[in-house]
């Protein structure tokens, strides 16, 4: 599977609903340390602990634009906290700073109402294929 060095130094939070996790991170923010083509993926976590995970035990926040896309969209029929949670995630990222970004992880695990409208999969996006056919 290609492009897995893309998320090398990417800040991601251990899926909060992942039961068996052996390290016992669930919910907690770190850093891809190294991505292996193998789908095993080491996380250094903020708190100090090292995991190996797959890419499906790991998550993302979506770009920004995306975050806004979903308020505009969604946002009329969003429950109010949601609303509320989903608009700081994108305040946080637009100021973009490092600090900013975990505390925007944090507040996407602590609200399972939005992890659908903030959160994506850290498996990468595969490249598609695409052949040519002549004929005569």
């Amino acid at each position: 599977m290609k492009n897995f060095e893309n998320l090398n130094g990417s800040l991601v939070i251990v899926r909060p609903d992942f039961h068996d996790d052996p390290v016992r991170q669930q919910g907690k923010v770190g850093v891809v340390n190294y991505a292996r083509e193998g789908d095993e993926i080491y996380v250094g976590l903020l708190n100090g602990a090292q995991g190996i995970y797959s890419s499906q035990d790991l998550m993302l926040l979506k770009h920004k634009v995306e975050i806004l896309q979903e308020l505009n969209d969604k946002g009329s029929s969003m429950k109010l906290d949601d609303f509320k949670a989903l608009y700081k995630i994108m305040l946080l990222q637009e100021k973009g700073t490092s600090t900013a970004m975990v505390g925007a992880l944090q507040l996407a695990a602590e609200n399972p109402g939005i992890w659908d409208k903030a959160l994506m999969t850290a498996a990468p996006v595969r490249e598609l294929e695409i052949s040519k056919s002549y004929s005569r």
